[in-house]
């Protein structure tokens, strides 16, 4: 008996090196996080902090003096976060007295608190910040951090069980770890910026892939219903889940025998999540129909092909080169046509892409040493091309990171065509030498 052209022993030799591999840089990932990762607010998470303490703590004073940007934001990610504050709230403040420290600010000033706050330091650590007169609370900053390293090894978790469905001897669970430290700006995400929406994203991605596959193979309901409402949360932590749902829509009716059966599967979960997002409106800003999100000034929508050609093909900020795997990754889900459901994660991967794209950040039009206004908050424009380049590489290569569960999909169907040709080649050449 053989299993993709090699022996019993043989195979099981590999399908243990892949797990081994899977399990050795999953060990060196929680060791760099737990070593590594600090829990330091800046940009984006300031705003995730911001609508967390304003959904649990409405009456606390806000870290920041201008909310303007957290308007912007869609609370998926925060709304996760409620469950582990309450938890801290219940179950951990009661037992440990919080230490009270002052944030005096030690040349750290693009974050809060303005010096390196190791991950292993946010328990029971209130921080007075004087600039704000305000307190950044631990379990809120821990409920952010606690949800985003759950919602990553969730994913990786998942997007393990969705290569487990297609019943190889050997899973390729390795190539899950070795994508992950291959995309360096995901990385990054995890140790220098943990409490940004990314991770939650890349986990409610993963857990929609799974159960999208196990659906789609399986004709299940139940996990139809699932996979939307992951799709629905990655929707309210990334718009491009809005958009993911109207793409698949579209790709379903070329290649679902019952498009609209599946379709309905999934309504569920994008009803909740658009529900929860008129809760939150009219809890936060007392209004049901606050949608502004749409009203950003964050970025411009157009097309700018010094843009487009920033962002897939230099050298210091594409996605070519910062995200490799996830491009390699997507040409495996469109390469094999008798495998819909990938074709299916593919086109809907290829424009997602596109549109991001035209989704331009307004600071790349800002002119060198001009200040840019949004929304009475002033913003220092770059001062160079390289800065402006830093901004490509950050956005386009973090808002790919959706993509990874799939890519990695695409990625092990790769590796196990390519080790069917090499063990094709290598009976050929057993049988010339008989």
């Amino acid at each position: 008996m053989k299993v993709l052209g090699l022996g019993i022993q043989e195979s099981r030799f590999w399908r243990f090196a892949d797990f081994a591999i899977f399990a050795g840089l999953l060990i060196a990932l929680a060791f760099t996080i737990f070593s590594q990762a600090v829990a330091n607010l800046q940009a984006d998470s300031i705003d995730y902090y911001s609508m967390l303490q304003k959904l649990a703590e409405p009456e606390a004073k806000p870290i920041v003096s201008s909310l303007h940007f957290m308007q912007q934001r869609l609370p998926g990610y925060p709304i996760a976060a409620l469950i582990p504050y309450y938890f801290a709230s219940f179950f951990m403040e009661p037992l440990v007295q919080a230490e009270e420290l002052t944030d005096f600010g030690q040349g750290f000033q693009t974050a809060i608190p303005s010096r390196p706050f190791p991950l292993r330091e946010v328990f029971f650590k209130n921080i007075l910040l004087p600039l704000s007169d305000a307190v950044l609370e631990w379990k809120v900053l821990f409920a952010l951090l606690f949800t985003s390293y759950a919602m990553l090894f969730a994913g990786i978790f998942y997007t393990l069980k969705a290569l487990l469905l297609e019943k190889t001897k050997i899973a390729w669970a390795s190539l899950i770890m070795v994508a992950v430290f291959a995309s360096s700006v995901f990385l990054q995400n995890i140790i220098l910026t943990p409490a940004y929406a990314t991770l939650a994203a890349f986990g409610f991605s993963a857990v929609f892939c799974y159960f999208f596959i196990k659906g789609f193979l399986e004709k299940s309901q139940k996990a139809g219903i699932l996979a939307g409402i992951a799709l629905g949360f990655l929707a309210l932590a990334r718009p491009e889940g809005f958009l993911l749902f109207a793409l698949l829509a579209f790709f379903l009716l070329f290649y679902a025998k019952k498009p609209l059966g599946f379709l309905k599967t999934l309504l569920p979960g994008i009803a909740l999540a658009f529900g929860l997002l008129l809760a939150y409106n009219f809890l936060v800003f007392g209004n049901a129909l606050h949608f502004g999100f749409l009203a950003s000034d964050i970025n411009t929508f157009g097309f700018d092909a010094g843009f487009a050609f920033k962002s897939l093909f230099h050298p210091e900020s594409g996605i070519l080169f910062w995200s490799p795997l996830i491009v390699i990754g997507i040409i495996g889900l469109l390469a094999f046509p008798e495998k819909k459901h990938l074709r299916i994660l593919g086109f809907c991967s290829l424009a997602l892409i596109l549109f991001l794209l035209f989704r331009i950040p307004i600071m790349y039009y800002c002119t060198e040493n001009t200040v840019l206004s949004m929304g009475g908050v002033p913003v220092s424009c770059f001062a160079g091309e390289a800065q402006k380049l830093s901004l490509v590489r950050s956005d386009i290569n973090r808002y790919v990171s959706v993509l990874l569960p799939f890519a990695i999909l695409g990625l092990a169907e790769l590796a196990r065509h390519a080790s069917k040709l090499l063990a094709g080649k290598n009976q050929l050449k057993k049988q010339k030498k008989r």
